[in-house]
């Protein structure tokens, strides 16, 4: 359900031999790819260390779009990804953070709208997206709740109208396969369908009148 825009074709890459080097051999002395200056305000002290040891990163991979603003901020150690990596929009604002782990995904995932309001979070553990998601509407609101096991989603799920009312409920054993109860709402939070799900097919078994 995550997924970036495809803005490489407008990237400039910083220290393009470092970046080569980074990715395609051993790294024994740290890259000095861009000014600390330049890359620490956007950042704590404590995304630069991996969020499950004291292994500090030794060289730093920046991306920037043609007009010269930052596009991305990856950290490493040894040549592998890790602590945080975040992308920006192009106007300034961040598009996303995520944590690694000497090479895998780990914990927080956070993406924002171009005003820097939340899209949506959620939790990585061994690199791949688990429990609790959730994604919101440009205006704040809430739009999903819905629960990842290794990427998948799977377990309980909840469904919102822009104006914060509940549109639907139910229960995934995956991705846009819905099992037992599938209950949808009307905004003014009446029952507008009860269906029973039976891995993904779905049957009504209660409309009321619109009466």
């Amino acid at each position: 359900m995550i997924d970036f825009p495809n803005y490489f074709s407008g990237l400039t890459v910083i220290g393009l031999t470092a970046v080569a080097v980074l990715m395609f051999s051993r790294c024994d002395q740290p890259m000095d790819v861009t000014s600390e200056d330049e890359v620490f305000p956007y950042l704590l002290p404590s995304e630069l260390y991996c969020p499950q040891g004291h292994v500090a990163y030794d060289s730093v991979s920046v991306l920037k779009y043609d007009d010269g603003e930052l596009f991305s901020v990856s950290f490493f150690s040894d040549t592998i990804r890790n602590g945080v990596e975040v992308f920006f929009h192009k106007n300034g604002e961040i598009m996303s953070k995520k944590y690694y782990c000497m090479g895998k995904v780990i914990g927080r995932f956070q993406r924002f709208y171009e005003d820097g309001s939340l899209q949506s979070t959620g939790n990585h553990r061994g690199g791949a997206m688990d429990g609790i998601w959730k994604y919101y509407y440009p205006n704040g609101q809430l739009r999903e709740v819905v629960n990842f096991r290794e990427n998948r989603e799977y377990g309980p799920f909840r469904e919102y109208y822009p104006s914060g009312t509940l549109k639907t409920r139910g229960f995934y054993v995956e991705p846009d396969r819905e099992q037992g109860l599938l209950t949808l709402y009307r905004e003014d939070g009446t029952i507008k369908r009860l269906m029973d799900c039976n891995n993904g097919i779905c049957n009504t078994i209660y409309e009321p009148s619109e009466s």
